[in-house]
């Protein structure tokens, strides 16, 4: 891997995302509005087992990273990496420090929080797709589906996320797990995403976002 400049601006634009996708995962939390849908699917294999989501992370992440590895493993990088060991981390650091504020847990500081959080979700992913430093084994599926089957991002990625949130009620997850926020990130998600790669990291990377009128 060449370090030149515009390998810095990717590592840069990779740990950003990645950073950024780990605080989203605390603000959900204190949201209690739902989780995201790859979050939902993790705790539908939990409840299938009958075990704990920290057990059965690792397992189901590294299933579908072994699909990404085998069918495209371009899609795998740093970034995965620094996805896999990092994003739960700076998530409890961010519920930690986050959650002691009252009026995060009133309903309009909720549905406020929870609505930034979709934003910055958004903007995280886009910014480590376009790095193209490696995603996450759940991202890479939406990826992989758009390049294979020729069909629009963001169309894949809302069948991936409605599919995780399926998978979930069927494994008799209900509204402590499954509420608005969830529904509005598996049907928003890909458009929006889609929507910054084309107006933000995109243009960031190609070093056209400000020198644009």
């Amino acid at each position: 891997m060449k370090l030149d400049k515009q390998m810095i601006k990717r590592l840069v634009m990779a740990f950003a995302g990645v950073a950024l996708c780990g605080v989203t995962v605390g603000f959900f939390r204190i949201t209690e509005l739902g989780s995201d849908p790859f979050t939902v699917s993790t705790l539908g294999w939990a409840r299938l087992f009958g075990t704990t989501y920290g057990t059965v992370y690792p397992f189901w992440t590294g299933l579908l990273l072994l699909i990404a590895f085998f069918l495209d493993r371009s899609r795998l990088g740093v970034a995965t990496l620094i996805n896999l060991f990092f994003t739960g981390f700076i998530g409890d650091a961010t519920y930690t420090l986050f959650n002691r504020f009252a009026f995060l847990h009133t309903w309009p500081g909720r549905v406020g929080l929870m609505l930034l959080t979709l934003v910055l979700l958004c903007i995280a992913s886009s910014l480590y797709f376009t790095a193209d430093l490696g995603v996450s084994g759940y991202d890479a599926q939406a990826q992989m589906l758009a390049k294979y089957r020729k069909w629009p991002f963001r169309l894949c990625r809302i069948g991936t996320d409605v599919a995780c949130v399926l998978f979930g009620f069927l494994c008799g997850l209900r509204w402590d797990v499954i509420n608005i926020g969830t529904i509005v990130t598996a049907l928003c998600m890909g458009p929006v995403v889609q929507f910054f790669i084309d107006h933000l990291s995109g243009p960031i990377l190609a070093g056209t976002f400000f020198s644009r009128k």
